[in-house]
């Protein structure tokens, strides 16, 4: 992937970013963050679990692509604030993805297929009732496939991720989803069960 292909990423994920309150509010009948679900929203919420499904573009050891999956866990459905809707959940799952390599020491390059199993915490603020935005810090194992066979990552075996990333409710049944993170960004959707 090169600088226009992320310039364009970028730019997408700043439009959603900008746009999806936006088009929430409007929704709502201008309620927005004042409405039922939202962000001033402190009644007493329950949250689903979440599948999610998504194409991912690592880009931690040279530019790749992949797939992703995540399954959501709720452990605060009302979180750590009491006048803000937020809650805080976990999440785990597995990345498959094909990653560009480089050995900068003695000039060689490959290209591998690795794995990540992650699990991330995450603290979630609900905006609009169809809008959402969060923060996610998460540790996981990394193996490679790929001029050999390698369990690693930038601390050893174990590899840290962070994020930032938006839901938007297209109904009660489908999420969009957007993340903007290390060491992948990823675009998908999420499936409340």
């Amino acid at each position: 992937m090169n600088l226009r292909s992320m310039t364009r990423w970028t730019s997408v994920l700043l439009f959603v970013a900008v746009a999806a309150p936006r088009l929430a509010a409007a929704q709502e009948g201008g309620e927005g963050v004042n409405a039922s679900g939202g962000i001033r929203d402190d009644s007493t919420h329950t949250r689903p679990h979440m599948l999610s499904f998504f194409a991912t573009v690592p880009y931690w050891s040279g530019w790749g692509f992949g797939l992703g999956a995540r399954y959501q866990i709720p452990l605060m459905h009302d979180g750590f604030l009491p006048r803000v809707n937020d809650s805080f959940e976990l999440e785990f799952g597995a990345d498959i993805y094909y990653a560009g390599a480089f050995c900068y020491y003695n000039g060689c390059g490959f290209g591998a297929v690795g794995l990540t199993i992650p699990v991330e915490a995450m603290w979630t603020f609900h905006i609009t009732p169809r809008f959402d935005a969060y923060g996610k810090l998460g540790l996981g194992v990394n193996f490679y496939f790929g001029n050999g066979f390698y369990v690693s990552g930038p601390f050893g075996p174990v590899w840290f991720s962070s994020g930032a990333g938006i839901m938007y409710h297209i109904n009660d049944s489908i999420y969009l989803r957007a993340e903007l993170g290390w060491p992948t960004t990823r675009v998908g959707i999420g499936i409340p069960l």
